[in-house]
């Protein structure tokens, strides 16, 4: 096992857009979520079991979710509007990579030059296919993970990052036939979800007050 410790996300799956929305819908998305106003924000007790139930059903309703908490709807509703607000949730949809025609994933290890940073992290963003890129502190310092239609892509994408990315000097690479389990959930054969694994340990000793 190989463990990489992430000092910055470049890119995350959660904003990949690539197949999905046109220029105009991630323009507006993207000002959208600049508009969002900072807010001081911290997990508390509730906020904990409102992100376990959602982690268990994202399409979880505000009910449902009342019900997990402890608290009434309402309150629920505003207490999730607080934590999207101040970047502390993150909504995401992942599709079945092989039902959606990109059966494979990359993951490509390289060095950046500190003074190429900030460059290479806008140009990431350019290219086809990569779904996450991470700044992480070990033998490379970025991660670039991408979604192929085939392993034989894996190449195409490495050389059109030699030349988006001259200052990227990729030194290993993987291919990853299958996933077993993503963002905790565990997949089939297909690449769908089939059961979850709480992200967060489920506290017994909390109590419904305390916040």
């Amino acid at each position: 096992m190989r463990s990489h410790l992430a000092t910055r996300a470049t890119l995350e799956a959660s904003r990949w857009r690539e197949g999905a929305l046109d220029l105009e819908q991630r323009r507006r998305l993207h000002t959208r979520a600049k508009n969002r106003q900072e807010q001081e924000a911290g997990l508390t007790a509730v906020d904990h079991r409102i992100i376990r139930a959602l982690n268990t059903d994202g399409r979880m309703s505000f009910e449902r979710l009342a019900e997990h908490a402890g608290l009434g709807p309402v309150a629920v509703r505003r207490r999730l509007t607080r934590l999207e607000g101040a970047g502390l949730v993150t909504f995401r949809c992942d599709t079945s990579r092989r039902l959606s025609g990109q059966a494979v994933a990359a993951v490509y290890f390289g060095s950046i030059d500190v003074r190429d940073i900030e460059d290479v992290e806008g140009r990431i963003r350019t290219l086809p296919g990569i779904r996450a890129a991470s700044l992480v502190a070990g033998p490379y310092n970025v991660v670039i993970d991408a979604w192929l239609r085939s392993a034989a892509e894996a190449h195409d994408l490495e050389r059109k990052m030699s030349h988006v990315l001259p200052a990227l000097r990729v030194q290993d690479r993987s291919v990853v036939l299958r996933t077993i389990k993503l963002l905790g959930r565990i997949l089939d054969t297909e690449g769908r979800s089939v059961r979850s694994v709480p992200l967060l340990a489920d506290d017994q000793s909390t109590s419904a007050g305390n916040e």
